[in-house]
């Protein structure tokens, strides 16, 4: 059975943030997310769920780089 697209973004988004690239990490989250708004591609749980784990993670990332930017 095929991974869905979102959960790939997801482990790719947690690769990059690990690797402390945080604006790839940005960009694999942010499209992990967009992968529930596309209504014929997500039809499994699997998928909102990663999308979802994606939102929560991108939105993480952007309160901890705003916090440096006020540094």
């Amino acid at each position: 059975m095929r991974k869905p697209l979102s959960e790939i973004y997801y482990i790719r988004g947690k690769v990059y943030k690990l690797l402390g690239k945080m604006d790839k990490a940005k960009e694999e989250f942010n499209m992990g997310y967009k992968e529930m708004l596309r209504t014929e591609r997500n039809n499994t749980d699997d998928s909102r769920r990663y999308s979802l784990k994606c939102l929560k993670d991108l939105k993480n990332i952007e309160k901890i780089t705003a916090t440096f930017e006020h540094k």
